[in-house]
Formats: C-alpha cells, structure tokens, sequence
C-alpha cells in the first residue's frame, strides 16, 4: 500500500516537475545567448549602450528564473503534503486502510523526490546555459575535450592529500543536511496545520526559525567550547569535528522532527 500511496503522491506532482524543467530549460537558453552577448561585448571593449544594459537584465532575469522554478519544483510538493493530510482530501487519505508511518513516510520520499528533481534540473539548466553562451566562439566545440582536462585539474586538488577526507566530509553533511530538513519543514507545516487556531503560516514560519536558531547556537557552544584546544593542535582536525557533530545533530533534529510530526498526525490531528 506504501508503494500505491508513493505513486499517488508522484503522479500528483510529476506534471509540475516536467512543467518546471521546460521553464528552466527555455530561461537557460534566453540566459545563455544573454551571457554569449555580453561576452562579445567584453572582448570587443564596446561602450555599454542600452541594449548591452537590456541583456545584462535579461541575463540577470533568467538566472533568477532558474532559482525560482527550481524552489517552486520544492514547494509545490510541500502544498501538496499540506493539502492531502490537512485539508478535506486529507480526510479522504486517512480513511485508506494505511498506517500513519505509511502516509507520512510517502509524503516524505515524493517531496526528496521533489528536491532531487529540482536540484537536477538547475544543474542541467546551469550546463545548458554555459554550452549555449560558449556555442557562438568558434573552436569551443572542438576543444571541448581539452576543456574538460583543465577543469577536471582544476577541481583535482580536492581529491589529493589531507584534503580528501575533508571533501567528502563536506558533502556527506550537505547530502545529509537536505534530506534532513525535509521532515523539519514538513513538522513547522504540520504545527501550523494542527496546533494553530490562526496565523498558520506565521507560526509555522516562527517554529522553523526557532528550530534554525537553536541548532547554530548548540553547534557553535559546543563546536566552540571543544574545538579551542583541537584548535591549538591541528586547525583541519577541529574544523572537521565541528562538521561531524554538526551533522549528527542535523540528523537528530531530522529524526525528532519526523516522531514529532507523527506524533501531531496521530494524536491531535482532527478533520472532522
């Protein structure tokens, strides 16, 4: 039934994914044919006119277009949690022959599945964007493998040396971080929708700051407090506890969040 449910939710938001794609997809080729003019502008040192002012906003216009459609990939499946848990359709879901985890747990898988696609589509959008801007130089596509070898080098001395644990530690806290907030925000909307009589919006918003706040200020007491004399013998090992307790407590908050959310779903939700 969990599986039913997951398909569900996926097909409910899939269409507003692919819509997303094709919007960032035409803003990356306006933004890239923006950037191939400017840098023909730049290499020919003409004075700025006003069309070299139009394109510099129109480029500027595409990249928010970017950010923008790949939050809203985001948010559109965080309303559709909000709508089939807390609404009338939400009355329709708990009368399924399922368990609470089930439902929660769908809701959460469709909206990673949310931020994976939104993620994936700035990413294509951004090379996209870089492929059409360098299109009109000659010779790019034909060096395009020497090209290639030069930024593989570039980004070569993070695999090298000291610096390969630190890399990997890094993104394992990113990785775990974005996986992590998804239940913390899916909680501040399940607060908002249950304990809430007005301003739901308002509270849900003031319980994730409060919820962001007391996790820098407890990662900065004791990232602080136990890293001075970590500090004093080796600056790379304290900087690299202070991302390992970072992420164990992102994880704890994540795990809290979503037994808490549960908890709100399952003892004092009423849609009746």
């Amino acid at each position: 039934m969990f599986a039913k449910l997951l398909k569900y939710e996926w097909r409910s938001t899939k269409g507003f994914a692919w819509l997303m794609f094709l919007i960032s997809l035409s803003a990356a080729v306006v933004g890239g044919l923006s950037l191939q003019h400017l840098m023909r502008v730049s290499q020919t040192q003409a004075q700025q006119t006003l069309l070299t002012v139009m394109v510099l906003l129109i480029f500027l216009a595409a990249m928010v277009a970017l950010l923008v459609c790949a939050a809203a990939n985001l948010f559109f499946t965080l309303w559709r949690f909000y709508r089939s848990r807390f609404t009338q359709e939400g009355y329709l879901t708990f009368t399924l022959p399922v368990t609470t985890h089930q439902i929660l747990l769908s809701s959460v898988v469709n909206c990673l599945l949310g931020a994976f696609c939104a993620l994936v589509t700035l990413a294509v959008s951004y090379i996209f964007m870089g492929l059409v801007a360098c299109a009109g130089f000659p010779g790019f596509f034909s060096s395009r493998w020497e090209i290639l070898e030069a930024l593989f080098q570039s980004i070569g001395w993070l695999f090298t040396g000291e610096n390969v644990p630190l890399f990997f530690q890094m993104v394992a806290q990113i990785l775990i971080s974005g996986v992590c907030e998804i239940p913390v925000i899916m909680l501040v909307i399940t607060v908002g929708a249950v304990l809430a009589k007005k301003h739901k919006v308002v509270a849900a918003v003031a319980v994730y700051y409060g919820i962001q706040m007391a996790q820098v200020l407890i990662t900065g007491a004791v990232g602080t407090a136990a890293g001075t004399s970590l500090l004093l013998l080796d600056a790379s090992a304290s900087y690299g506890w202070t991302l390992t307790f970072s992420t164990l407590l992102t994880v704890a908050v994540g795990i809290a969040s979503y037994f808490l959310m549960y908890y709100l779903v399952k003892r004092k939700l009423n849609l009746s």
